[in-house]
């Protein structure tokens, strides 16, 4: 009896933490969708049969074609000029995070479909004028301007131990590329490659080996995030570096620091003056193994601003500038706009003319 009093306890904190957030309501169902833009104008969604298809404008429009094993992945940037879709045929049987997916681009409001090529882990660049991606078995990142075509180049990690790892990319201007890569001895660094000479340069290396770096561009801000990959090391900070002086760790003026094992996440492409990550809430419990929640950090006066009150809320989905939290099969708004119920297939309403006619 004790243990179910606890249980119905905890289920009614959460139940009431997740009533402060508004949650996301669409046409259709949730699981469906892949993109929604910010004002809801533009929502990308898979239908049965695998296809892609976009709801737009009171109409639909076949994106992609797939078959019902198919999972398709977006994503954009704040430029919202371009979306990556990324698709897994036999996702059940082939998911995996050394495959190489199909990767392709399409214009925000689903013009001009291009196929990239096939890789994971895409990312857009400038503007969306690049796009970079990773090939695991390979070990190579892959570059490809939107603009010129044929114009591309590639960087080749040294990663010889670690098959899943996966590098972080921020490409800040058309000359220099900052990549995350790790050595013989387990050290994650940060490298910058210069295009004109090929040179490759390590700008910083983590104090030991069982530390990911997560990289994350902000304006002309490089954040810099370490985070544990264990809980037995207490240690986990985050950095900036401005990419308008000279890139080095010399320059990496620390934003936060915290002496519990944070799974980090970072996110930095709202519109805001703020870098969200999974931040460790509490040191572990008998009856939970991790306590962990969403929280914003200040950019300027570097607080610290929790987002949710679940004990272990540790998914969230960044989707043109909306912040959403996963939970249980649903999505709550952490930060964007409330209103994304908007139905973007419902009826047209007729045009009342200023003398009361209806019009076209």
């Amino acid at each position: 009896m004790v243990y179910i009093s606890l249980i119905l306890i905890l289920c009614s904190s959460n139940l009431f933490a997740l009533n402060e957030l508004p949650e996301l309501f669409t046409k259709q169902n949730i699981e469906k969708i892949k993109f929604i833009s910010k004002d809801g104008k533009y929502v990308y969604y898979q239908e049965s049969t695998g296809d892609l298809v976009l709801a737009s404008n009171f109409s639909t429009k076949d994106i992609l074609k797939g078959n019902k094993n198919s999972f398709h992945t977006l994503r954009s940037s704040l430029s919202r000029k371009k979306i990556i879709i990324e698709t897994v045929d036999n996702f059940h049987q082939n998911n995996s995070l050394v495959n190489n997916n199909t990767l392709s681009v399409i214009d925000f409001d689903g013009g001009n479909l291009t196929e990239i090529g096939k890789g994971t882990n895409p990312k857009l660049h400038l503007q969306d004028t690049w796009i970079s991606y990773y090939k695991p078995l390979e070990k190579t990142i892959v570059f490809n301007s939107l603009q010129i075509k044929n114009l591309n180049f590639t960087i080749k990690l040294q990663n010889k131990i670690n098959p899943y790892f996966t590098p972080d990319v921020e490409m800040f201007n058309l000359n220099f590329v900052l990549y995350t890569d790790i050595n013989d001895e387990g050290f994650t660094a940060i490298l910058q490659y210069e295009r004109n000479t090929k040179k490759i340069d390590i700008v910083y290396k983590a104090p030991q080996n069982g530390i990911k770096i997560e990289l994350c561009l902000k304006n002309s801000m490089i954040l810099i995030g370490q985070f544990p990959l264990s809980d037995t090391i207490k240690q986990s900070s985050i950095h900036s570096l401005s990419t308008t002086s000279e890139i080095s760790d010399k320059n990496m003026k620390l934003l936060y620091e915290s002496r519990m094992s944070d799974i980090g996440n970072m996110v930095c492409d709202q519109e805001d003056n703020s870098l969200y990550f999974v931040k460790a809430s509490s040191e572990y419990k008998k009856f939970s193994s991790f306590e962990s929640e969403i929280v914003a950090l200040d950019l300027k006066d570097k607080k610290i601003e929790t987002l949710t009150k679940l004990d272990y809320a540790n998914q969230m989905v960044s989707m043109d500038g909306n912040l959403f939290l996963s939970w249980r099969g649903k999505y709550f708004i952490i930060r964007g706009d409330n209103t994304l119920r908007q139905d973007s297939l419902k009826q047209q309403q007729p045009d009342v003319k200023k003398n009361g006619e209806v019009g076209p």
